[in-house]
């Protein structure tokens, strides 16, 4: 099939499709709010509101802040993007860019470190551009 299903937790508001245009192609990923109507192929994306509090941000520290005072661990890192400040993801013990987002309502993060700069609007639950 060119698409498929995938919720990714139970009780979310939004549906996540693989779509893939041919068995050559890469996957890719369209996120839908659980009210809206789909048809057929999936055309309406899930986009993020936010993108107007994204600053031009410099990183609060080297390495995840609240980790370092505590002396913590952490997989990778999350760059608020609105105030820079360095969290670990949530695949890390204290999820502390999560925990940010909670405190201070600062929505958009990016990847750091990783294998990219990808960016993560927690409020939406999508991925920015």
């Amino acid at each position: 099939p060119r698409w498929t299903l995938r919720q990714r937790t139970p009780g979310s508001k939004m549906l996540f499709f693989l779509l893939r245009s041919s068995p050559n192609r890469p996957l890719r990923i369209a996120a839908f709010h659980r009210s809206e109507k789909v048809k057929g192929e999936c055309d309406k994306m899930a986009e993020c509101q936010h993108l107007d509090q994204i600053r031009d941000v410099k990183p609060s520290a080297e390495g995840c802040e609240e980790c370092l005072k505590t002396g913590g661990r952490w997989v990778s890192l999350r760059l608020c993007l609105t105030c820079g400040h360095v969290g670990c993801c949530d695949s890390s013990p204290g999820r502390h860019a999560r925990q940010h987002f909670h405190e201070t309502d600062h929505p958009i993060v990016q990847e750091i470190g990783g294998w990219g700069n990808n960016r993560w609007c927690y409020l939406d639950n999508v991925q920015v551009p």
